[in-house]
This record gives structure tokens, sequence and C-alpha cells, in this order.
């Protein structure tokens, strides 16, 4: 076989191996963008949806909380002139006027956005807030409306761990999102192969556990 003819070989079957690496490659660092892109959209929505609001949420209780403390039990040395009378119709106005929606809010979240809750298993602090709202509004609406005193029923108190386990979420969500941007930034010039914070594995079977946790939350 003359020497220019096997020069030409080895030439087109280069470029044929270089073409289908080129394509393959291609085609990996297309499939990473998009399990990138939806990845971070997973984690954006857990932040505008889910952990951002209900941290913003949380927050305006325990802001009124404090407010309403101070106006009905003053600081020691404080005078106080208020009544007991007046006293009950302070904390009726915080819950009418502001608790209650906030908290009617905060279970509409619950209810409607629970997917996006990080983890297969919804936190326990979850379902105790859930049973202290219903609980209260219950309650008081039965005082307010039927005249029914129900304070032999001991009422579920507000779980601090709630509010922690919101702004741990928020952190989370907010570390992984900005990790996830910084690889998809890196793959838009070469192939990642740098492991997510949160596999597409284990994002599949944290979208499959929705089912569970959202059937935990309508029993309440």
């Amino acid at each position: 076989m003359k020497t220019e003819v096997v020069v030409a070989l080895i030439a087109g079957t280069l470029a044929l191996a270089g073409s289908i690496l080129t394509f393959y490659l291609t085609k990996i660092r297309e499939d990473n963008t998009k399990r990138l892109e939806h990845t971070i959209e997973h984690y954006r929505r857990q932040i505008e949806e889910f952990y951002g609001p209900l941290f913003n949420l949380v927050n305006q209780i325990d802001t009124l909380y404090y407010v309403k403390e101070h106006i009905v039990n003053p600081a020691s040395g404080v005078h106080d002139p208020l009544s007991e009378e007046q006293k009950k119709e302070i904390e009726s106005f915080f819950k009418n006027e502001y608790f209650f929606d906030l908290h009617k809010e905060i279970v509409r979240i619950l209810r409607t956005k629970l997917y996006l809750v990080e983890g297969a298993e919804m936190p326990a602090s979850f379902c105790e807030y859930l049973y202290h709202a219903t609980q209260e509004q219950a309650q008081f609406r039965l005082w307010k409306e039927n005249n029914i005193d129900t304070k032999h029923i001991v009422g579920q108190p507000f779980p601090d761990q709630f509010i922690k386990d919101i702004k741990d979420g928020l952190q989370g969500a907010m570390q992984r999102y900005n990790q996830t941007r910084q690889i998809y930034k890196r793959n838009i010039f070469g192939i990642s192969f740098i492991k997510l914070p949160y596999s597409k594995s284990n994002l599949e079977k944290h979208n499959n556990a929705h089912a569970h946790r959202a059937s935990k939350v309508d029993r309440l």
C-alpha cells in the first residue's frame, strides 16, 4: 500500500476519532449543564418559595410576641397601669390583627410547598407547629364566637425548634445554591466531574418523598 494512502487512512481515522470524542464530550457537558440548571432552579425555589418566606414570617411572629409582652408584662420596676381585662383585650387584639394571619400564611406554605423541604423526612417541629397553630386558633374562636371556655385543655406551645429548623434550612439552601452556581460557571468552560451538593439521584429521592410528607400534614 502506498505511503500516501496509509497517511490518508490514518488521518481520516484520527479525524473520525476526534469528531466522536468531541461529540461525546459536548454531550457530557450539555447533560451536566442541564442537570446543574435543574438543581440550581430547585435550590432557588427552596429559598424564594419556602425557607425564605417562612423565615420572614416566624421572625415577624417572634418580634410581635416581644412587643406584646412588653406591653402586657412590663419589666420589673415599670409602672403597670393595665387591668387584667385590658391585658386580655390586648392579647385578643394581637391574635386577631397579627398572629392568626401570620400563622395562616405559614400553614398555607407548609401545605402547598412542603415538597421543597430539604431531606426525605419532614422535621418533627413542623408537625408540632401545625398542632400549635391549629389548636390555638380553634380554642380562641370557641371562646370568642361560642363563649366556650377550654382552659382545661393545655395548649401546645410554640416549638422553638421550628424557628431553628427554618433558619438552618434557609442557610443550607443558600449555601448549596451558591456552591452549585460556582460549579455551573466552571462547567461552561469545561467538563465538571465535581459532585454536586445534592446529587441528581438524591434530588429524585427528595421529590419522591413529597407524597409521604404531605400525607402527614393532611392528617393534622
